[in-house]
């Protein structure tokens, strides 16, 4: 049996207002630029385009969660090597 949680998160899940429709053509657009990139053999650009797409990933995990509460701050604040 589900929780409650699990059933309000399904009904979000089904929800199809949450759907933004402009997500396909911008998808569509960016496997376009990588397939041409890749079949012109520039894999400079191809390996910059995917270290932004990491970067802004973790940036926006990082701002998005705050610092856990059991995490020492000597630890998150040192310098990474």
């Amino acid at each position: 049996m589900p929780t409650e949680s699990a059933l309000e998160a399904l009904k979000i899940l089904r929800d199809g207002s949450q759907f933004q429709w402009y997500v396909i053509p911008l998808f569509a657009l960016v496997v376009y630029v990588y397939a041409n990139e890749v079949e012109k053999r520039n894999w400079n650009l191809v390996f910059a385009g995917l270290a932004f797409w990491g970067w802004t990933g973790s940036t926006r995990s990082a701002v998005r969660s705050p610092r856990p509460a059991w995490a020492p701050a000597r630890v998150l604040s040192s310098p990474v090597v």
